[in-house]
């Protein structure tokens, strides 16, 4: 519901950024390995965030971070690699370029919103194969009309809520 400009005000200036982010919701050996190399191919050090699991990596990694840590360590990576619905349209909303690998095993069916989303932008081939990038303009033009769609449908339940 809230745009990159809503968001960015979580997103602080800090000096390190320059840094590859490897944001998993569930453990993925392969995508560490992938965000791993694109680091060192690069030159720049791998932040790791788990979404409640810190893997046994080698390598500093949080988990349990707040929402402004979070959306600033999006806000300033040089590359994204995640598993994660929310990391992805970060990511997307950033402007970064994003290495989306899929859930496996019962995590699997939760790859429907990933491929959506990725559709939306004309991205659905890229899934686990390749860097996705979309300009910010374009960004703004594809989620407006999901936006507004997405208010009045929270204004429409606070209302009934209120009604009863």
């Amino acid at each position: 519901l809230v745009g990159r400009g809503g968001w960015e005000v979580f997103a602080k200036d800090f000096s390190d950024r320059r840094y590859v982010l490897l944001f998993l919701l569930v453990n993925d050996a392969d995508l560490f390995q992938r965000a791993k190399a694109t680091a060192i191919r690069l030159g720049l050090p791998l932040k790791i965030v788990c979404g409640g699991f810190l893997p046994q990596y080698g390598l500093d990694a949080w988990s349990g971070v707040g929402v402004s840590e979070w959306v600033n360590l999006m806000a300033h990576a040089s590359v994204v690699f995640t598993n994660s619905f929310h990391g992805s349209i970060f990511a997307l909303m950033f402007g970064k370029r994003l290495w989306t690998a899929r859930l496996k095993g019962d995590m699997a069916p939760k790859n429907d919103r990933v491929e959506q989303l990725f559709g939306l932008f004309g991205l659905g081939g890229v899934i686990d194969r390749d860097f996705a990038v979309v300009e910010n303009a374009r960004f703004d033009c594809t989620i407006k009309p999901l936006q507004v769609v997405g208010r009045k449908f929270l204004r429409e339940i606070v209302e009934k809520v209120g009604r009863k």
